[in-house]
């Protein structure tokens, strides 16, 4: 089931449609990386069952290509979703609150939950040159390790980890850059991206550490 969801997306969703969008000096340059974390209101889920966990992810890709969004990775935990993505043309919270409407809209059919279920404003701590991307990727895909949910990453559906292994497909996600990167650097992408999360998962605490930004703590262990 994953895999045929991250290969065939429904049509794209006019909720953060870029021709909306007027220029003002909040909206994001088209080469801001941000670190993304989306929370659910008082903490409380984001996803009931895999379902909604496949839905979220549908509905990201489609918020991506309507906000011109690059997302180059992430991982679903229970009550947040991470993201390091690109921001262009619109502010970072129009991407989330379009997010955020589609996914309640499930919620309140499916779950008969009512009320705010995302926190007014996503947490976005823009990347600078000290943070490169291969760090705010793997620290991403390490957080189900960090929170006790997995032993391997790849182990974890719930993020994009898997995708860059190439054991399962999501066009809209952009691999290339980082998988590039270690061509680049150690002959072969895919191994040379295992060889760096290895050294990663060795120390989870202090991989995490180099990209955790102030204000946003490590989610609880054991809650998927």
């Amino acid at each position: 089931m994953w895999g045929e969801i991250n290969r065939a997306l429904p049509p794209v969703s006019r909720g953060c449609a870029r021709k909306e969008a007027v220029f003002s000096p909040r909206m994001s340059q088209s080469n801001d990386l941000y670190y993304v974390v989306l929370r659910g209101a008082g903490r409380q889920p984001l996803f009931n069952t895999d379902d909604d966990r496949d839905h979220f992810t549908k509905v990201i890709a489609e918020q991506a290509a309507a906000c011109g969004v690059t997302v180059f990775a992430y991982c679903w935990l229970a009550s947040e979703a991470r993201l390091a993505a690109r921001i262009s043309g619109v502010s970072i919270n129009k991407f989330a609150q379009a997010v955020g409407k589609r996914h309640a809209q499930r919620l309140e059919r499916d779950v008969a939950i009512t009320g705010s279920h995302f926190e007014q404003k996503c947490r976005g701590v823009k990347v600078d040159g000290q943070t490169a991307l291969v760090d705010l990727v793997r620290h991403i895909h390490l957080a189900p390790l960090k929170a006790g949910l997995a032993a391997d990453a790849a182990d974890y559906p719930w993020s994009s980890h898997r995708v860059y292994l190439g054991l399962v497909q999501a066009p809209w996600l952009a691999t290339e850059p980082l998988l590039k990167h270690f061509r680049e650097t150690e002959g072969d992408a895919v191994r040379g991206y295992m060889k760096f999360m290895g050294q990663g998962a060795e120390n989870v605490e202090a991989s995490a550490s180099v990209v955790e930004p102030a204000g946003v703590p490590a989610p609880p262990r054991g809650r998927a």
